[in-house]
């Protein structure tokens, strides 16, 4: 494994910017084998070859503050658990629900909310929301509330690929009642170290690809909020129901799995968002969304709000680069070039909003 400089941007409440390694594997046939087939001369990759074995004791990651929670599973880089306190009365509050989901092998554990890069389905090596979803992730570092300053709890991890696509990289920052997970995807310089088993050529004609290639992406996040019985109906945002705010009809389409498309971005700064929701159950979640990056995407910071059937979740998908037709390849990074998208999930007291 090799090591070269990655950032991960900082998040709105990080002090400071946090410079982390790319994690890469050695070059092997494989990693030429994926280039090749990136560079268009092989096939996409097939569904039986990425069908895996039962992850039987999955890696958990968990960082607390107070009565809050949130434990990553490092086998996709998978939320599993999300608690946060309730403001008023300081008991932890169930945030994100568990499902199942998928063929592969980090789906066969269920999963709470997981990355997305890009959002939607990639033309690159595998299915729906992309690679960050199956990789190993490495746990960089954790600072924990009572070592921090600010008294936020911190843990970045980093997506391990075979080969020198774009790196991603995730910071959490868990606080009493909120927590903010930044998405940082970087397309790295080229370099690598030489391989003697491999011939010199294909090390030429990978470094001739990876200097001219601009990766088109998008970034978000799929939470998968829970939402007692299923209860769309009773469901607020900003103030109104689905059928008020996006139009008739819209509350049956998220019972049958379409996706909503819900621009929150502000007039004034596109990279920026914000939206309230509560739940049948008296919960009020506000979701914030923050762009930075090298780059202006093409399409501002929005919001996919989508139902699993019979589930007792609802997914907020906070995400940049991505417009109402789906195309989601709306941030273009050169070598070198990185893009964040931070999201922050707030437990508030409805009391105090109304």
């Amino acid at each position: 494994m090799k090591a070269a400089d990655s950032i991960i941007q900082p998040g709105p409440s990080s002090p400071e910017l946090i410079i982390i390694p790319d994690l890469t594997i050695q070059p092997s046939e494989g990693f030429i084998d994926t280039i090749q087939r990136r560079a268009g001369e092989y096939p996409e990759i097939s569904e039986d070859t990425q069908k895996h074995e039962t992850i039987d004791n999955p890696t958990i990651a968990t960082i607390t503050n107070g009565g809050a929670t949130l434990e990553t599973r490092l086998e996709g880089g998978h939320i599993t658990r999300l608690e946060l306190e309730d403001p008023d009365s300081g008991q932890p509050v169930t945030i994100f629900n568990r499902v199942n989901e998928g063929v592969l092998r980090v789906f066969k554990q269920k999963t709470a909310g997981h990355v997305a890069v890009p959002m939607g389905k990639p033309s690159e090596i595998v299915e729906q929301h992309g690679f960050g979803r199956w990789a190993i992730w490495h746990q960089l570092f954790r600072k924990s509330a009572e070592e921090s300053e600010d008294g936020v709890a911190r843990a970045a991890y980093q997506a391990e690929r075979p080969d020198t696509g774009e790196s991603i990289s995730r910071l959490i920052e868990l606080s009493r009642s909120s927590v903010t997970e930044t998405t940082s995807v970087r397309n790295p310089l080229p370099g690598f170290t030489r391989d003697p088993s491999l011939p010199s050529d294909s090390y030429l004609d990978l470094y001739e690809y990876e200097k001219n290639n601009t990766i088109e992406t998008s970034i978000g996040t799929h939470p998968y909020l829970a939402l007692p019985n299923g209860n769309v109906k009773d469901l607020k945002v900003d103030g109104k129901s689905l059928d008020e705010l996006l139009g008739d009809g819209s509350e049956e389409a998220v019972l049958d799995e379409e996706t909503l498309f819900y621009d929150i971005s502000d007039k004034k700064n596109k990279n920026i968002g914000e939206t309230i929701v509560d739940f049948p159950d008296g919960r009020r979640i506000k979701i914030t969304a923050r762009y930075e990056g090298d780059v202006k995407p093409d399409y501002p910071v929005a919001l996919w709000i989508w139902k699993r059937k019979d589930t007792d979740t609802i997914c907020f998908e906070a995400m940049v680069g991505v417009d109402k037709d789906d195309n989601n390849d709306g941030i273009s990074l050169a070598p070198g070039q990185v893009a964040s998208l931070s999201v922050t999930y707030e437990n508030m007291t409805r009391a105090a909003q109304d």
